[in-house]
């Protein structure tokens, strides 16, 4: 797999152990975060503001509002749904 644009911070080499779809993943995942996300964020930082709009980008990548059943399926875990309407 070919290095990524960014540096590595896989300092212990987990992505090894993931099979070539899930590097392949990964490595979409950072070209995004590299090409989308870090301007944003730069230009939020020189201004001392939260990126709000960041938020609902990581949704769309699937990278925030996971649920994980094995811990239980109760209202906090409805509120962390992909595309659940529950509010806090």
């Amino acid at each position: 797999m070919p290095k990524p644009a960014i540096a590595d911070s896989d300092f212990f080499g987990y992505a090894e152990l993931m099979p070539e779809s899930e590097r392949a993943e990964l490595a979409r995942i950072r070209e995004y975060l590299e090409a989308e996300i870090k301007p944003l964020a730069d230009a939020c930082w020189e201004k001392a503001e939260f990126p709000l709009e960041a938020i609902g980008r990581f949704a769309e990548l699937r990278l925030a509002g996971y649920s994980y059943p094995e811990y239980g399926t109760g209202p906090s875990a409805a509120r962390c749904s992909p595309g659940s309407s529950a509010s806090n």
